[in-house]
């Protein structure tokens, strides 16, 4: 404002000056005629007397002068009442009146409002908008998931070699010691949509999410011609100290997942626990230091290995007519480490399947597990996590080497396993793991040339060069034993290239 006023004064000046210029260069103009009226007959008897035109141009020099030490008297009261605005944050009404009344419509200024403080602090932050997000009504639905390449290699030949259980033995048909293999595939390309909605007033004002998630091992097949798998699809209602899930989920027993093979998640050699349609409720309650949790639900059994035992064209799990039903509860605190819980857990599961013709005289059949499972930080940057189990006819729950029922006999087959992982996390640039697997049915449940036991060992890292992108590389000593045949060993390499959206 002090630099606008500056210059409106030196324009009148100007202006001032350009008229007394002009004057000026009249009046010589006009004593030259009034001296040789000769040369100007014309022009002198066509104007007004030469006298009455000075005399007036002279008045209204005089009139312009006056003009002038008025603007120039109304610019210094402007200016002196703009320093004194300039001190404080917001100018004084009066102030405000005289600058709109002093202010001609073709230099008027724009009014600027001062926000209050009070009022910027209530304002709403103002969220940016990203391109994997859509917000409106109160729902949030994000985009989420990654691209992936595997390379893996086999010094022996797994039952598969992109998503393997065990490793086959050099006696059976069409094998042989050393025969290997190698994959590049990318099916497991992951998508997910996550889903943020509303509290519902009428559910106890229940806060309401869903997940919809799949990837491309629908087919064992051609990479080029892989089919979508779902691997989630729930709706969950969340409250203060409870919530339910319902749909296909994570089961709740043995809830971890070691880090190598994560096609198959290390199933049937030491992991047990699958995704299933089910219905689970958790509650959780502060106790001490700690929280703790109950965890119960029921499922379909035969949703993973779709098991007909006696080939009627029905899963003997929905001819039961029963659900599987399961449970955990668990403890979390902080120890000696701050901010990061251990957590033990220990859980089971009691399953129903029937079968309309018998085998080996019976028609009932009952998977059961147990399982107990921990993550100990020992340090900031170091945990040791893992699961313990036992059960019978496990293999729609991932366990006894994808061994349920002894058909020559007619005996569910036991098992026991788990396994142990210690993992480093250096900084967000570099992660280390290793660890130690195993699945072991009894012997003598099982039937000649069945796997006996399988287990490995392993280790890897995960690389992280920028938020977005990772590499991973694992190595597993992998080997699985038969009951008269030979056993299966294998050095297997899993590298990984993975972009995170």
């Amino acid at each position: 404002m002090k630099k606008v006023s500056q210059v409106v004064a030196l324009t009148i000046a100007l202006s001032y000056v350009a008229v007394c210029h002009s004057v000026a260069a009249q009046e010589p103009r006009l004593v030259a005629n009034a001296k040789n009226p000769e040369t100007n007959t014309a022009s002198v008897n066509k104007t007004t007397p030469l006298s009455e035109e000075v005399e007036a141009l002279k008045q209204r020099v005089t009139e312009l002068e006056s003009q002038n030490r008025e603007m120039i008297q109304i610019l210094k009261a402007v200016n002196a009442r703009l320093e004194k605005a300039d001190e404080k944050t917001t100018p004084p009404k009066t102030l405000q009146a005289a600058n709109k009344s002093l202010a001609a419509p073709e230099t008027a200024q724009p009014q600027t409002q001062t926000v209050k403080p009070e009022a910027a602090k209530a304002a709403p932050p103002v969220e940016l908008v990203k391109w994997n997000e859509v917000t409106a009504g109160g729902s949030k639905i994000k985009l989420y998931g990654f691209l992936r390449l595997d390379m893996v290699g086999d010094s022996q030949r797994p039952n598969n070699p992109q998503s393997p259980q065990f490793i086959t033995s050099p006696d059976g048909a069409n094998n042989k010691a050393g025969a290997g293999n190698f994959s590049l595939f990318s099916k497991f390309t992951r998508l997910g949509i996550d889903f943020s909605g509303p509290r519902i007033a009428k559910l106890g004002d229940a806060k309401i999410s869903g997940r919809y998630e799949m990837d491309f091992f629908g087919t064992v097949g051609a990479e080029s011609r892989s089919n979508a798998r779902i691997r989630f699809a729930w709706i969950k209602l969340n409250w203060e100290h409870a919530s339910v899930v319902i749909g296909q989920d994570w089961q709740i027993v043995a809830p971890l997942l070691p880090m190598p093979n994560q096609h198959s998640d290390m199933f049937y050699i030491g992991n047990v626990g699958d995704r299933h349609a089910l219905i689970k409720t958790e509650w959780k309650q502060k106790i001490g230091a700690g929280n703790l949790f109950l965890q119960g639900g029921v499922g379909t059994t035969g949703a993973s290995d779709s098991e007909d035992l006696d080939n009627d064209g029905f899963r003997d799990g929905e001819t039961s007519k029963l659900p599987n039903i399961e449970g955990r509860v668990a403890y979390a605190q902080s120890l000696w480490v701050k901010d990061k819980p251990m957590t033990i857990g220990f859980g089971g599961l009691y399953g129903s399947e029937k079968t309309i013709k018998p085998i080996v005289g019976r028609t009932d059949f009952n998977p059961k597990l147990i399982a107990f499972d921990y993550v100990l930080p020992l340090t900031k940057k170091i945990d040791l996590r893992g699961e313990n189990w036992r059960g019978t006819h496990l293999t729609d729950f991932r366990g006894g080497i994808n061994q349920a029922v002894n058909l020559t006999t007619g005996r569910e087959i036991r098992a026991r396993g788990g396994w142990s992982e210690l993992k480093l996390t250096a900084n967000s640039f570099y992660a280390f793991h290793a660890g130690l697997t195993s699945d072991d049915p009894v012997d003598g449940d099982l039937p000649t040339n069945a796997r006996t036991r399988n287990r490995s060992g392993y280790f890897g890292t995960r690389v992280t060069p920028s938020p977005n992108f990772t590499f991973g590389f694992d190595f597993l000593r992998w080997k699985t034993d038969y009951k008269g045949l030979s056993s299966g060993t294998d050095n297997r390499v899993n590298l990984i290239f993975q972009y995170n959206f």
